[in-house]
């Protein structure tokens, strides 16, 4: 057994093991490729491959790789059976090389199965460059540590040179706050019996004595907002050395359910009717678009006023008794879409 495993060793690589037990998968193709994937070139390990293995055992290895990637489809190449050997084993090796590809570990139960591969066939240039980049790693990390007990080095005497830089200003500080004797005032407690029940000593701490001005039903103000003066506007007839502008605002109104053949004069004589002594500036009548056209019209019908007078127009246009019977009427919003009536 101990010489079947150092041919096996020898054949496959380190990743290469015999069957002995749960946990592995019989397959001498794929233990063969996952063992000499990281030392061979590729176009040597799919020559060897491609001709060493029958048609059988390749669309075997296939189906194998199939059922542990379910999300990913190998296709079955056409062409003559060496052309579809050779694809396979191409699709077969990327998914090997894949590193975003988890597949299991392959065994070997047959080592004749296993290719001859000997030292030739090895790509000796790939573990040159391997032992080239772990030399250059090597050196770097000497270079970095050089630079970090540099660094280390470098802040030692830093903070050591603060703090003798604190330790000259402060000290003569120091010693002249030590020279005086600072002494606070004593707060009169005869003022507030709950402070003198408690402490019988005339000297109480401040904090102390606040607590005790709460007790005794002192509250702090609190935070009030601002007060602001509201504006004020004339309503003098008598006063007519100024005069003021001349303020407009428009009411707009929404009527519906007119009579398709409704045109805007007869619509303006309408609200001129329900103004009735409410003056008004101008009166803009604009037809809208109807979902059924045939059956009935809708207009917006803009009305402007004066600024003082535009709360009284409001109740006016909105009150159902002026308005003829069935007619719909409600304010009127213009679409945020910009939109425009036909």
């Amino acid at each position: 057994m101990d010489e079947d495993t150092t041919i096996v060793d020898a054949a496959v690589g380190s990743e290469a093991v015999i069957a002995d037990g749960a946990g592995l998968t019989q397959c001498e193709l794929l233990c063969f490729i996952q063992g000499k994937s990281s030392v061979m070139a590729f176009d040597d390990l799919l020559e060897v491959c491609s001709s060493f293995y029958t048609t059988k055992e390749v669309e075997k290895a296939r189906s194998l790789v199939s059922g542990f990637l379910p999300d990913r489809r190998l296709a079955k190449h056409k062409g003559s059976e060496k052309e579809r050997v050779r694809k396979t084993m191409t699709d077969l090796i990327k998914l090997c090389l894949d590193p975003s590809v988890k597949l299991p570990a392959f065994c070997v139960l047959d080592i004749s199965r296993l290719p001859p591969v000997g030292v030739e066939h090895v790509d000796v240039s790939l573990m040159l460059q391997e032992i080239s980049s772990l030399r250059q790693e090597v050196r770097a990390m000497a270079e970095l540590r050089a630079e970090i007990d540099s660094i280390k080095s470098t802040l030692q005497s830093l903070v050591e040179k603060r703090d003798t830089v604190l330790q000259d200003v402060l000290a003569p500080v120091a010693r002249q706050n030590l020279n005086y004797n600072v002494e606070y005032p004593s707060l009169n407690t005869n003022a507030y019996p709950n402070s003198q029940d408690m402490f019988s000593n005339a000297e109480v701490p401040y904090a102390i004595h606040a607590a005790s001005l709460k007790d005794d039903g002192i509250k702090e103000r609190p935070n009030q907002p601002k007060r602001r003066i509201p504006p004020v506007v004339g309503r003098s007839t008598a006063n007519k050395c100024v005069s003021s502008v001349q303020t407009l605002r428009t009411v707009d109104v929404f009527v519906s359910r007119l009579n398709p053949y409704t045109n805007a004069a007869e619509l303006k004589d309408c609200v001129d009717c329900v103004k009735d002594d409410l003056p008004l500036s101008e009166v803009v009548c604009t037809k809208l678009r109807s979902k059924y056209a045939h059956l009935y019209v809708s207009y917006h019908v803009a009305i402007t006023v004066n600024a003082g007078l535009f709360a009284k127009a409001i109740d006016k246009f909105m009150c159902p008794d002026v308005w003829p019977s069935g007619v719909l009427v409600r304010r009127y919003f213009k679409p945020k879409n910009g939109e425009r009536a036909s």
